[in-house]
């Protein structure tokens, strides 16, 4: 009986992997656009370009009038791994995959492996996310934070000691 809960485990993980991989290669294919940023990335970009961290939370809350943790993100990105356009748009790919993972364990947590990978398969899929996982926005990243919220939601939810674990204000 272990032995074939070790196999189902090792399959489960395998179609896991393919999954995220399936994601990450329909999110790495239109990084590479030939028309270059558009004005909305080119507005990420220089807003990144701004001294770390005063400067771009500054630039963030007059020219784009959005929350600064991505470009923040963005700053520390663009220092490591360059400025070309694809380089950029790479970030929000990342984070683009890890929306993936974090669907499979809030579905395994809401019911069960077959959930979560169902809910992973379908947000590898999904042609709108991997339409904002292709730009230098904040899009992916505030639905990998929305993501995470749920799944911890659903967490304290199912074991509401959890909250007390966590916060400890009680």
């Amino acid at each position: 009986m272990e032995k074939k809960s070790f196999f189902e485990n090792k399959k489960l993980l395998f179609i896991l992997a393919g999954v995220i991989v399936l994601a990450a290669v329909l999110r790495v294919i239109g990084l590479n656009k030939p028309e270059g940023l558009w004005y909305d990335e080119a507005v990420s970009f220089f807003g990144a370009r701004n001294s770390f961290p005063f400067g771009i939370i500054g630039y963030s809350l007059t020219a784009d009038l959005q929350p600064p943790l991505y470009i923040l993100i963005l700053h520390i990105w663009m220092a490591i791994f360059g400025t070309a356009d694809i380089a950029l748009r790479a970030l929000s790919a990342l984070f683009g995959v890890l929306i993936v993972p974090v669907m499979y364990l809030a579905g395994k947590e809401l019911s069960n492996k077959k959930t979560g990978l169902i809910a992973a398969l379908l947000t590898a899929l999904n042609a709108l996310l991997i339409y904002y996982s292709q730009e230098v926005r904040i899009y992916s990243l505030v639905v990998l934070l929305a993501s995470l919220s749920v799944l911890f939601l659903i967490k304290v939810n199912n074991d509401p000691t959890l909250s007390k674990k966590i916060l400890p204000l009680s």
